[in-house]
């Protein structure tokens, strides 16, 4: 089985996504709907908005399963990036 590692950070200096096959476990990178919290002191805006522009970057509808909430797919949560980027910058 491969396994492949996508450094994300943003939330935590650390956040990874684990990808198998055609799943993604996204942690608290990547939500239904939303992104992980960037307004912790260990955690970076700067480096959020720099993953949500890579993340754009992916091609393939991944099934992502997040640390907690529901399942979703990146094609569904790629209309979501442009927003969540300019809610990052606004509070930077």
């Amino acid at each position: 089985v491969e396994v492949k590692f996508w450094h994300f950070g943003g939330h935590t200096p650390g956040c990874s996504v684990i990808e198998i096959g055609d799943s993604w476990f996204s942690g608290d990178f990547l939500f239904e709907g939303s992104i992980g919290r960037w307004d912790f002191p260990y955690s970076d805006g700067k480096e959020m908005i720099k993953s949500l522009k890579k993340v754009a970057n992916f091609k393939g509808n991944f099934k992502i399963y997040p640390g907690h909430g529901g399942s979703t797919t990146l094609n569904r949560e790629m209309k979501y990036i442009p927003y969540w980027i300019e809610q990052v910058k606004r509070s930077l």
